[in-house]
């Protein structure tokens, strides 16, 4: 399966094939990208002690099966990780919502797994097969104080929302002279070859959203760095 998460928005936004939030950039996680990784982040998977607090600057698709090992020596899968990030998120912080295509029962790829019965409906919910929808209502929850978890079903969905994310999330703390900001949007999405997915399950779009002021485009290259950059 294709790697796990992203996100997008904030005073810039920000776009994590991956995951992220922020008051001051929105996100778009697509790849390689990493902060300090988090006290709850090194509680679950241990110091690795190979570099992983350093920022990655190499690009990868990792897939379902990549895994990294706990304090406790058991591996940790890309999707576990991811789903550990949100639901720490979602306890730390009660404006935190996740939702998306399929998201109330746990998605195609299995990463917000029980966490509608965790959170509740209103806090985890599915959402119209809309990826333009799905990007504007995380802008407008965010200028409301909301941190907002979007869910992409994958990357290559991506396109019918890139007016909300250029045009909307990246440029409204700017245009509106830092009284609305979006930092709080994350906009996460699987890419990457699928296998059996074709042309519109196998896509890598990131490089479209790297040249947008406003945007910060990450990608992990584990379940180490995916649940840090969701955490960060």
């Amino acid at each position: 399966g294709p790697p796990c998460g992203a996100g997008v928005l904030g005073s810039s936004s920000r776009i994590l094939l991956g995951s992220f939030h922020g008051h001051n950039h929105n996100r778009l996680g697509l790849g390689p990208w990493c902060r300090t990784p988090c006290r709850a982040l090194k509680e679950d998977l241990g110091d690795r002690g190979d570099g992983a607090d350093e920022p990655t600057s190499t690009s990868s698709s990792s897939s379902s099966s990549s895994s990294s090992s706990s304090s406790s020596g058991s591996p940790t899968t890309m999707h576990a990780a991811i789903n550990s990030a949100i639901t720490h998120a979602m306890s730390e912080d009660p404006t935190t919502l996740v939702f998306g295509e399929d998201v109330a029962f746990g998605g195609v790829f299995r990463a917000t797994t029980h966490l509608r019965e965790k959170f509740g409906p209103r806090r985890a919910f599915n959402t119209p097969l809309s990826e333009n929808g799905i990007v504007g209502f995380g802008i407008g929850v965010a200028i409301a104080g909301h941190r907002a978890i979007a869910e992409v079903q994958f990357a290559d969905y991506i396109f019918t929302a890139m007016d909300q994310i250029v045009n909307e999330a990246a440029k409204c703390r700017y245009r509106s002279g830092a009284q609305f900001p979006a930092g709080g949007l994350t906009i996460r999405a699987p890419y990457g070859a699928v296998g059996h997915g074709g042309h519109y399950h196998s896509q890598s779009p990131e490089a479209y959203f790297c040249h947008t002021p406003g945007l910060r485009v990450v990608m992990p290259r584990n379940p180490y760095d995916a649940k840090g950059l969701l955490l960060a």
